[in-house]
Parts: structure tokens; sequence; C-alpha cells
């Protein structure tokens, strides 16, 4: 998901926020991970009460694993970058479960790069001398073709590169 959170008097982009698309809020998840658990548990009282304790033991274990999957799950795809511009150059913010990493790049140079591979869609890169960085991710196909666009007005008449025919699209 992409959300534009500051503009300039031109309706210019200056501030995105881009989040991975998730279909269930954590809270959500926690509240199926509590019915699930509790239902195994309910299920296996049964058979303990008769003297059948390994059962207990098993949808325990059976309940420890499927937290664990759960929050493995949830910490692979949660995925967050902000990207802020002014006139001296841009600021790129990027959270996930592993890695959070600041980076500013100076604006004069810096280009928008775009490159469609086949099995892999299109990539989102800003570019400044001879480096690139790759915006975007963790988003669907059509989105990262929209942060492109929002890119390059993002950078209009604030980089070196202005004209359109500048902006690199490679097939």
């Amino acid at each position: 998901m992409i959300e534009i959170l500051e503009t300039d008097a031109n309706g210019a982009p200056l501030k995105l926020e881009l989040r991975s698309n998730l279909s269930i809020s954590l809270d959500r998840l926690m509240g199926v991970f509590l019915v699930l658990s509790g239902f195994t548990l309910l299920v296996a009282v049964w058979p303990m009460v008769l003297g059948l304790w390994p059962v207990m033991l098993a949808a325990l274990i059976h309940v420890v694993i499927v937290g664990i999957c759960f929050r493995a799950a949830w910490r692979g795809n949660w995925a967050r970058e902000c990207i802020s511009a002014d006139q001296e150059g841009v600021l790129i913010e990027h959270y996930d479960a592993r890695v959070k990493r600041r980076q500013r790049l100076p604006i004069a140079w810096l280009r928008v790069q775009q490159e469609t591979q086949r099995l892999k869609g299109p990539r989102v890169y800003l570019v400044e001398r001879g480096q690139r960085y790759e915006l975007g991710r963790f988003l669907p196909d059509s989105e990262r073709a929209e942060l492109g666009q929002l890119l390059t007005r993002l950078l209009a008449g604030r980089s070196a590169w202005t004209t359109e025919a500048m902006w690199v699209q490679q097939a």
C-alpha cells in the first residue's frame, strides 16, 4: 500500500509511506490463534480427565508450534518504507523484521530507473552515481509501477535529470 503523507504546492509528493499488503491485522491474527488454541486445548481436556495425559502434552506442543509458525509468517511479511524529499536530498527509511536502515541520498543527481523482468515483475530503483537502491520490493507489481510514477514526480524539478527523455525504462 502506498500512502502520500505530504505534498508540495504543485501537488507533487514530498513524503511517501510504503507498507506491505497483509490480509489480516496482528490483532485478528492473535484472535484466530487464541480461538484455535482454546479449541485444541478444550478437545484435549476430556482424554486427559480419562487418564490419557499424553494427549494434553501433544495438544500443548501443537499449540506452541502453531504459534511459532504464525509469528514467523507475520514477521516475514511485514515491511515498511518511508521516503521523504527536501531540497537537499531524499531520506529513505526501511523497516522490516530483520533490518532497520536509514539512508540519505543527495537529490542533485538522483534518478528513477524502472526495469521489467519476466518472472519478478517491475522493479523500481533510485540511481545515484551508478549505485542502485531498490524501493518497494515487498509491494505488488501494480503498486510498484505506481511507485515509479510517484518517485518521478517527486524528483521532477529537484534533480539534474529533468527531462522525461532522461528517465531510463528498460524491458
